[in-house]
């Protein structure tokens, strides 16, 4: 056991010296951080405003029958507010008046749309509105690129422990494991176990990062349904790089090919998708996308164990000469044996 935690240490000790595989790791949540920037209010139709605590109550409580208000202490923190990633006026008292604070990067109207419900909140006659939750379809575009990304954040966990096995073989690392007792299941099965628990994390970090907190505990589930396909991936890019410049090449076809398969699944007609049945992938994509829909999920899961399960024997029984030689050929190198 010991034995154990000190391999998986030394994998993420090699993530934190590496700059490569750092960024690897950091990838998901950084693509999670320009989601949120970029695209993560674009469907969002309710007036926020951001108040200054030098406004009224009375004015705070009429504002809140029609806007979502968050109250800040001060100017300053009211500034620093509204300059973060999500769009959102501010309201602060100027002597008697009422002013109306933006950063000035916002669409066009945004600053006229919010001013005018300020207004009306404040005006004698006061609307009362009534909100109505109608359901909708989602957004297809945003669906796809949200599980874009949490299904990268699963495949890269994958290949940074690849890339770590690279990385120990160039390195001469590896030579001690060589000598030790540990066979090549045990060192694959090491791997992955490093590999998920990045992939627990990048999944935990991304869907909290992307504002859908409730979703955190599913998305665990389907990175722990990942099991196989870190497996896969770590011996695919462990066992096809021979030093971590090839190792690049393979995860710049390894990579487009686990991800787009499955995205291209969504435009294909539903009398269709059985050809994607046999992947992975696939039912890792569907799971997700099925979770941001609020469907149910669980027949997915075990459809990414199942599946995972037989292309990891697959791969691993066609790759694990690969292993053997190169563990021998150090062995050789050490002057233990020869070919």
């Amino acid at each position: 056991m010991k034995k154990l935690f000190n391999l998986i240490w030394l994998d993420f000790k090699l993530i934190l010296q590496d700059k490569i595989a750092l960024y690897m790791a950091l990838a998901p949540a950084l693509l999670s951080f320009v989601f949120l920037a970029v695209i993560g209010n674009s469907g969002s139709g309710t007036l926020k405003l951001a108040i200054s605590g030098d406004v009224p109550p009375e004015i705070v409580e009429r504002l809140e029958a029609v806007a979502d208000v968050e109250t800040v202490p001060d100017y300053n923190a009211l500034e620093k507010r509204i300059k973060r990633a999500d769009s959102i006026a501010g309201v602060y008292m100027e002597g008697e008046a009422l002013v109306l604070l933006t950063e000035g990067n916002e669409k066009e109207g945004f600053a006229e749309k919010n001013a005018l419900m300020v207004d009306r909140a404040l005006s004698p006659d006061l609307v009362l509105f009534q909100e109505i939750k109608v359901e909708r379809p989602q957004n297809l575009v945003m669906t796809i690129i949200m599980a874009s990304i949490l299904l990268l954040g699963i495949l890269l966990a994958g290949a940074v422990s690849g890339f770590n096995i690279v990385h120990e073989r160039e390195s001469g690392v590896i030579r001690a494991l060589a000598v030790s007792p540990t066979g090549l299941a045990s060192y694959i099965g090491i791997r992955t176990l490093s590999a998920l628990l990045l992939g627990v994390v990048n999944a935990a970090l991304s869907i909290l990062i992307m504002g859908k907190a409730e979703l955190m505990g599913q998305m665990v589930c389907v990175s722990l349904a990942s099991l196989f396909m870190y497996a896969i991936i770590a011996i695919l890019l462990g066992s096809f790089a021979d030093n971590l410049i090839a190792s690049f090449a393979v995860i710049k076809i390894l990579m487009p090919v686990l991800l787009v398969i499955p995205v291209v699944s969504t435009f294909m007609p539903e009398n269709l998708h059985f050809l994607f049945y046999p992947l992975p992938m696939y039912w890792q994509y569907e799971s997700i996308v099925r979770i941001l829909g609020g469907l149910d999920h669980g027949f997915a899961l075990l459809m990414i164990l199942a599946t995972g399960a037989v292309w990891f024997l697959v791969v691993f029984m066609l790759r694990k000469k690969v292993f053997h030689l190169r563990m021998e050929g150090v062995r050789s190198c050490n002057g233990i044996g020869g070919y």
